[in-house]
């Protein structure tokens, strides 16, 4: 017995699509027709604000969030000095790899 079998070797082969597809098309008609009734209802009182209180209250749950980081960041002393942090890396000395070469020509340009 093959895995896929000859479909021209199968009778019953015709005549199981038309019994399928009445079934299918009624599905996909049925499918199509629910939401059309779920929308169609009114919303129940006092649910205007479900959305804004939702957003309302994520941006409360991570501002908490943030500023407990922030108050541990500021405990352990990460915030402190930097001013003077970034001074060591501006005073590294390397090729310029950002400006582009119109721009160069141009500042050269504009001092001379």
């Amino acid at each position: 017995m093959a895995l896929f079998p000859n479909p021209s070797s199968m009778p019953w082969r015709g005549r199981q699509y038309r019994r399928v597809w009445p079934g299918l098309l009624a599905g996909l008609a049925g499918g199509l027709g629910i939401p059309g009734a779920a929308s169609a209802h009114e919303a129940p009182e006092g649910s205007e604000y479900i959305l804004a209180d939702w957003m309302f209250l994520s941006f409360v749950a991570f501002a908490g969030c943030a500023l407990v980081v922030f108050l541990i960041a500021l405990k352990l002393g990460l915030l402190s000095n930097m001013e003077e942090a970034k001074l060591p890396m501006l005073e590294i000395q390397e090729e310029d790899y950002y400006t582009p070469d119109w721009a160069k020509t141009e500042a050269a340009d504009a001092d001379a």
